[in-house]
């Protein structure tokens, strides 16, 4: 007997991206629970025409915001019928090669004694044809292994250690905007990370979220504020090294402390920092990144050497080229590594090594 799947959807004013969302993500699922919570532009239009006209398997419901993304989310869940759940967001397209090796691996067993599935989220501008992150996310679950917690940026709680990570992609487009709507965006989402380290101060999730919607405010901004990116950073790391199932949290503060460091000119703090975030993962390609230019502006050529190279051959076993379906993107992290081979040039330059430096 088939698996069923359930798709998980709580959306508000989708209007420029909700048709292509459900475009990709209904030939894999049994069924859409769509939860609008107040869409005032012409998202539920376009939802009921795809429902009614095209025969897309979407449920609607209609729901008053509270201002937590936990509790719609939550409520998305119960709503949904299938064994194994996938959480979508509006502005987020299945890449639809993913479809069929993620559906063969759940109804051929391979995920009998697996509760959770990892997938990459790439977050995508594509003005520019590329995939500038990729984010490792829960969006598999069980039907009754689903909960979220986190008013903000709302956090899958984990019931159970049996984990995988297949490759199905979900491409984000959410911060692929204009100047001065990212601006908006930024300080509306500044607002609510506050407010939820000010309700949750024992939550170092939240304390992440706080200072990584900091971050994007550039370099100087940091280096003003670096006592709270220290704070909230090394408080976050130690709430969450204990506990296994927020380790992968640890380390994203400890990845993102190394880089505040750096961005500091603080290159030992960067270094001892980036190694912490390796001892959670070792592959992890910011920690390498962030380790390989601190020694190198630290002037330890042969250090930075070793930890530069290792980062190109992290990319190249993690993040080959790909093209995403007819929306033309193309992953290639060409900015990163241009900076990194002229890191490189440098160091033989610095060496008198002059053939070395031409090949590179």
């Amino acid at each position: 007997m088939a698996v069923k799947v359930s798709a998980a959807m709580i959306v508000k004013n989708a209007a420029d991206t909700i048709a292509e969302c459900l475009a990709k993500l209904a030939p894999g699922v049994d069924e859409i629970v769509f939860v609008d919570t107040g869409s005032t532009d012409e998202t539920l239009t376009i939802v009921r025409n795809l429902r009614d006209t095209v025969g897309m398997k979407i449920r609607l419901f209609n729901e008053e915001w509270i201002g937590d993304f936990s509790a719609a989310r939550n409520s998305a869940i119960a709503k949904c019928t299938g064994d194994w759940i996938l959480i979508v967001d509006s502005d987020e397209l299945v890449h639809s090669e993913d479809w069929a090796p993620m559906l063969h691996c759940l109804n051929n067993g391979a995920l009998e004694n697996i509760d959770y599935v990892l997938c990459d989220c790439l977050n995508v501008k594509r003005a520019y044809r590329t995939v500038y992150s990729r984010l490792a996310q829960f969006r598999w679950f069980r039907k009754d292994m689903g909960e979220y917690a986190g008013k903000v940026h709302n956090q899958l709680v984990l019931k159970s250690n049996r984990i995988a990570r297949l490759p199905f992609r979900l491409i984000h487009l959410g911060y692929d905007l204009p100047h001065d709507k990212f601006v908006e965006k930024m300080n509306r989402v500044e607002a609510m990370t506050r407010q939820a380290v000010v309700e949750a101060p024992d939550s170092g999730f939240a304390k992440y979220n706080l200072a990584n919607c900091l971050k994007s405010y550039g370099n100087e901004y940091i280096a003003e504020h670096y006592d709270e990116f220290k704070s909230l950073l090394t408080e976050g790391y130690n709430i969450c090294l204990p506990n296994p199932q927020q380790q992968h949290i640890a380390m994203q503060c400890a990845s993102l402390f190394a880089w505040v460091n750096y961005y500091c000119k603080k290159y030992p703090e960067a270094i001892e920092w980036g190694h912490k975030a390796l001892a959670l993962k070792k592959d992890f390609v910011d920690a390498i990144l962030v380790i390989g230019y601190a020694n190198a502006d630290s002037y330890k050529v042969d250090d930075a050497e070793y930890w530069l190279k290792e980062y190109l051959r992290e990319l190249e076993a993690h993040t080959k080229e790909e093209k995403f379906d007819d929306t033309q993107v193309v992953y290639d992290m060409l900015d990163e590594k241009i900076t990194v081979y002229k890191t490189l040039i440098a160091i033989e330059v610095h060496r008198k090594q002059k053939e070395v430096a031409t090949e590179l």
